[in-house]
């Protein structure tokens, strides 16, 4: 086994824990990583086919905490966010759009960390369907649809069990638009499903390690919301920094 393939099992499975500790996080970790050993043309459509099954036992764990009506009302807001989105990117460079989401992302981590009561009070129909937009836009735009829904639900008085379930399950349903696009304009090759093949082992161990890590954090009263508004907050700098360059 060449020192490459370990390096692709090794990010792969570092990613499914990251899905599986946080509900989210897997392509902002990996996909940098793996562009540098398959291509960002594989590594992307990979990741985001092959990882979004691994939200099914997320979603079973946690199934009594999903809100499947502010799931379902971010599904269809990011509909038109997508179309919108990848318009955007034509007249828009890539790096101008990593600014401002990671601008966005950097101001609500920081507010989130030192506020001590949430932005919103509860969950709302135009601040979901907004949240939703945004992540369709930032999605076909810059590949990266989490950050706003993530952001989104963290302003709400929500435990972690419902924002986690209530994210899996959403990115679950994001599957069938997304694999739709990278067909569409054929990017599922047989590279990418090759690749997808040996990646589901470590994907498998790596999610179900980070689902283990989850259960630790409540065993020992660990904060989940300041691991995800530190999260952001360094996915947000990274986006900057991105968009810098």
């Amino acid at each position: 086994m060449n020192i490459a393939l370990l390096l692709f099992f090794f990010i792969i499975t570092c990613g499914g824990f990251i899905k599986g500790l946080t509900g989210f996080g897997i392509a902002l970790v990996t996909i940098p990583f793996l562009s540098l050993i398959i291509g960002v043309k594989v590594a992307v459509p990979l990741i985001a086919i092959f990882s979004a099954p691994l939200a099914l036992p997320i979603i079973w764990q946690l199934r009594q905490h999903i809100d499947w009506s502010t799931a379902g009302i971010l599904f269809m807001g990011s509909l038109p966010g997508c179309y919108f989105g990848a318009s955007l990117l034509t007249y828009l460079p890539e790096t101008t759009l990593l600014l401002i989401l990671g601008c966005i992302l950097v101001v609500s981590s920081v507010y989130s960390l030192s506020s001590k009561s949430t932005l919103f009070t509860k969950e709302n129909l135009p601040s979901s369907l907004l949240a939703g937009f945004f992540s369709g836009v930032c999605g076909a735009s810059v590949g990266a649809s989490g950050p706003p829904v993530i952001a989104y639900t963290s302003m709400l008085p929500w435990s972690a069990h419902k924002i986690k379930g209530t994210l899996s399950c959403l990115f679950l349903v994001q599957l069938f638009p997304t694999a739709f696009i990278f067909w569409h304009k054929g990017l599922l090759t047989e590279d990418v499903f090759n690749y997808g093949i040996k990646a589901i082992p470590a994907l498998i161990i790596g999610t179900f390690l980070g689902m283990w890590g989850y259960h630790l954090l409540f065993k020992y009263n660990i904060n989940f919301h300041r691991i995800v508004h530190a999260m952001l907050l360094i996915i947000g700098f990274k986006m900057i920094y991105s968009g810098i360059l």
